[in-house]
């Protein structure tokens, strides 16, 4: 039982692991309905949520419409950081496994971009005078979890690295 607890110590004592557990964190954030976009016209605005769309006229909602693609890309990516963090025990699985999740951590990122182009896009209109479109702090967020991903990542390597040179030694 001791030496359970030791090894399941051995796993959060490394700093990759808070690494991978700070993205986690932010991707459950990211999942619970953080605001992504906005987009503003003449009199109308939108604000994209991972869970919501929601259309603003003067302050007051006009319709809300359920978007439910970031938020299931951000469960999957979620359930993806917990997976690298378990496979702890052999390094070689766990590196090849975080770098799978940041090829999909950083797909995601750039859908998430597009979508700012393509709405963009699509609020343009001859009618509409002014217009606007800005990110909100859920894709700051989504950034600073990626670098905390990457981190992660070189955390593992660093790992790797030590345990081949004491295995050279022997």
């Amino acid at each position: 039982m001791l030496s359970l607890l030791k090894r399941k110590f051995f796993m959060i004592q490394r700093i990759q692991t808070i690494y991978f557990s700070l993205a986690a964190l932010v991707l459950v954030y990211f999942s619970v309905g953080a605001p992504i976009i906005s987009f503003y016209g003449n009199d109308i605005s939108y604000l994209l949520k991972s869970n919501e769309l929601i259309a603003t006229t003067s302050g007051n909602p006009v319709a809300e419409t359920s978007v439910k693609y970031y938020f299931i890309g951000a469960i999957v990516l979620t359930l993806w950081v917990i997976y690298v963090i378990i496979s702890f025990r052999n390094l070689k699985k766990q590196l090849s496994a975080a770098r799978i999740g940041s090829f999909m951590y950083a797909a995601y990122l750039m859908i998430i971009v597009l979508s700012y182009f393509i709405g963009e896009s699509l609020t343009e209109n001859p009618t509409v005078s002014e217009k606007s479109a800005q990110f909100e702090l859920g894709v700051y967020l989504l950034a600073v979890g990626y670098i905390f991903y990457l981190f992660g990542i070189r955390g593992i390597k660093k790992d790797k690295k030590l345990i081949d040179s004491v295995d050279r030694i022997r």
